[in-house]
């Protein structure tokens, strides 16, 4: 039997009504709260319900907010004549800052997901042409690179890889060649395209096509290396 596992954010409903709930009885058990500030937990449950939830979450903790405020603190609609115009307002006010924070994290949930795609299209694209990406920062030495650069140097392993180990794999021919051109690179404030060999796991040589940049900071100093390395499949 398959046993179907449903996402947290499917309960969105139940996260909705737990937090606004749970605003509305810390509203009761402190009633001698101002009309601020009971609407300002309120909006805390609308802000805990949109980011457990997303924005669906967000926005029936909002109606549920207000039906709830409405009935305890709020004259009757037969009563419309006891009404307060600043309860008008703080309502208003409510609403609004609570829809800006649902369109904030229903923005950022797009951007998130665009971004994905991105990175899914990026990684198909490099694994179809045979190349592998890779950036060194030299301020923090920190190295990135993508599956497809580990599939380059390292075949057999998928552990840490430096900048200083990728280096380490250039044939002993061509490690010069590669250096010098960093080098020139960074006082020249370019890039540059190199042929060279990579060693594999079992030593053996890959031809590949590296296309490096450099990236400056705001004084003008080398911050990171930016790399793309492609396997010469016609020299291969």
């Amino acid at each position: 039997m398959v046993v179907t596992q449903r996402h947290p954010h499917a309960y969105w409903p139940v996260v909705a009504a737990v937090c606004a709930l749970g605003a509305f009885a810390l509203t009761r058990s402190l009633d001698v709260l101002h009309e601020d500030r009971r609407l300002i937990l309120f909006l805390a449950a609308v802000s805990i319900a949109t980011a457990l939830g997303r924005w669906r979450a967000g926005v029936l903790a909002l109606l549920l907010s207000l039906l709830l405020y409405g009935i305890a603190y709020l004259p009757p609609l037969s009563a419309l004549s006891l009404f307060d115009p600043d309860d008008g307002v703080r309502l208003g006010l409510f609403v609004t800052m609570a829809l800006v924070i649902i369109l904030l994290y229903a923005s950022r949930e797009r951007m998130q997901a665009r971004l994905a795609l991105s990175e899914q299209m990026l990684r198909l694209s490099l694994e179809a042409a045979r190349m592998g990406a890779w950036s060194a920062d030299f301020r923090t030495g920190e190295f990135w690179r993508s599956a497809g650069l580990s599939a380059l140097v390292e075949p057999a392993t998928q552990g840490a890889v430096s900048y200083e180990a990728f280096v380490g794999r250039i044939h002993p021919d061509d490690h010069t060649a590669f250096l010098r051109a960093v080098d020139r690179a960074i006082a020249g404030n370019t890039g540059f395209d190199i042929r060279h060999r990579l060693l594999g796991a079992k030593a053996e040589a890959r031809w590949v096509i590296t296309r490096v940049r450099v990236s400056f900071d705001g004084s003008g100093r080398a911050q990171r290396l930016l790399g793309v390395s492609m396997e010469d499949v016609a020299q291969g």
